[in-house]
């Protein structure tokens, strides 16, 4: 559970640990030489190993080559 009112009563329970993913689209080329990143319609992210917890996602897109 993720409180908003942590500051307020300073009892928090769960603490976000932001990290970041990177994905270069020739990796999926190398796999199948038919991916092409324009063709992408939807992204699913599927959580289903473990019944509790909590997993915030934010600010995804695509980007060129670092």
């Amino acid at each position: 559970m993720i409180m908003k009112s942590g500051f307020i009563t300073d009892d928090k329970q769960s603490e976000k640990v932001f990290q970041t993913f990177y994905f270069p689209s020739k990796h999926f080329q190398e796999i199948n030489p038919n991916f092409s990143p324009s063709n992408i319609k939807e992204l699913k992210f599927i959580f289903d190993k473990d019944e509790s917890g909590v997993i915030v996602i934010d600010n995804i897109g695509f980007m060129k080559s670092l």
